[in-house]
């Protein structure tokens, strides 16, 4: 576990890995730490994402 600030970088691309909206909506609500999400895939999942 850490205090420092987190970023989700989500690059299906390089990584073969598409995380899922819910999965990653869910993380943020149990990591407070988690301050930023980058999207390098599908980009209409950004709005979704930061809604939440």
């Amino acid at each position: 576990m850490t205090t420092l600030p987190i970023m989700i970088y989500n690059n299906p691309l390089r990584t073969g890995f598409n995380s899922q909206v819910k999965k990653l909506i869910r993380l943020v609500k149990r990591f407070p730490q988690i301050v930023a999400f980058k999207e390098a895939g599908d980009s209409t999942s950004v709005p979704i994402v930061k809604k939440n």
